[in-house]
């Protein structure tokens, strides 16, 4: 079999600096697919999950979730189709919407990311439409706007308080597209030396991701699922890259896989203190696969079975991720009408807790938010 995903797109990005060999590793995930399970269970990768009920009001009515942040006091959600940010306690109270989309000071055009701070209890917006980021205080209408020189699509903020930006197209004329701003988005540096770039076959960075990562920032490019590590530079405001990761299958998947890791079927990818995760088909035939940091082992599910797990409203049958919400919390989001369709249907698969809290549930309100913490 073909090294599909992983390999195929070896052209688009190459590495254009001289390593040694201990400065290359390759992820191996063929075992995870030999040892393919039905289900895995939350217990063995979870510490904790805790279902959240967000209120519903006039002022916080949610539909898709762009990006969701969990904190220990707060939910932070972007919804997709307004533009809006929504700041709910870790209890499910509303506190806040920001919906300041606009061409005034101190509103967006168009949100591409967010960042939240929850020491200084600040939420960052990336607004590329007008090349700014704008701070907003949870609980305070105090706002600050700061320039950026491009229209970038994520960013991140780093262990130094520096930031990392992600430019959304970068072109012959701005080929750049990795930067480096101080802690006030002043521009320090780019990386972009570290890498040989075909602006014409990677149809943008818009599928990438960038993470803070052990003091340092992992860039992860999807063409050809590769991760560039990088780290401080000595006597620098600046990185330099220090490590490459290259994903790989090295035998045959069985036939059913074989759909899974057709060329961009894995929609999501996250990075954790712990863990590589890939998210494939999520829509049509969820599969996640967990790969271990630390011992080089690897999982692969389509189902995340709940039994043994301890959770604020005793237990549900299984979970199913959506998504992350930051590098060490993976969420999921539950529609009441579903819920409440699963619980006619097999009450005896809830426990006591979560069915007391559905008597006050309507189809109609605000999704249930089920939140795991990593161990």
């Amino acid at each position: 079999m073909k090294n599909f995903l992983f390999v195929i797109a070896t052209g688009l990005i190459l590495f254009s600096c001289t390593n040694s060999k201990s400065d290359f590793v390759e992820i191996d995930i063929t075992s995870a697919f030999e040892q393919a399970d039905d289900d895995l269970f939350v217990k063995d990768y979870i510490d904790s999950l805790k279902y959240v009920f967000l209120e519903t009001n006039e002022s916080a009515l949610i539909g898709e979730i762009t990006k969701l942040v969990a904190t220990e006091e707060f939910i932070i959600i972007l919804n997709d189709n307004s533009d809006q940010l929504f700041v709910f306690s870790i209890t499910g109270k509303h506190i806040k919407t920001i919906n300041a989309k606009g061409n005034g000071p101190s509103e967006y055009l168009i949100i591409t990311d967010f960042h939240f701070d929850p020491q200084e209890k600040k939420i960052f917006v990336l607004d590329s439409g007008h090349k700014r980021v704008i701070s907003y205080e949870v609980f305070s209408a105090n706002t600050r706007e700061y320039p950026i020189p491009l229209r970038f699509w994520k960013f991140t903020r780093l262990e130094s308080n520096q930031w990392a930006f992600l430019a959304m197209f970068p072109n012959e004329q701005w080929p750049d597209f990795l930067f480096i701003t101080d802690s006030e988005f002043n521009e320090e540096c780019t990386l972009t030396k570290s890498f040989s770039f075909d602006i014409k076959k990677t149809w943008g960075l818009k599928n990438s991701e960038i993470f803070s990562d052990q003091g340092g920032l992992v860039f992860w490019n999807r063409y050809g699922d590769t991760l560039f590590h990088f780290q401080p530079k000595s006597n620098s405001n600046c990185l330099v890259q220090t490590k490459k990761e290259v994903v790989s299958i090295k035998s045959s998947p069985l036939d059913r896989d074989k759909k899974i890791l057709e060329y961009n079927s894995f929609v999501e990818y996250y990075l954790t203190d712990n863990y590589l995760i890939f998210f494939a088909n999520k829509k049509r035939n969820p599969h996640f696969i967990f790969y271990n940091r630390t011992t080089g082992s690897s999982s692969v599910s389509n189902l995340f079975r709940t039994k043994g797990m301890i959770n604020n409203l005793d237990n549900g049958p299984n979970f199913f991720p959506d998504g992350m919400a930051n590098q060490n919390v993976m969420y999921n989001v539950i529609a009441p009408d579903k819920l409440i369709q699963s619980i006619n249907t097999d009450k005896k698969q809830y426990g006591t807790e979560i069915m007391k809290k559905m008597k006050s549930v309507k189809a109609s309100d605000n999704p249930i938010i089920q939140i795991a913490y990593y161990k």
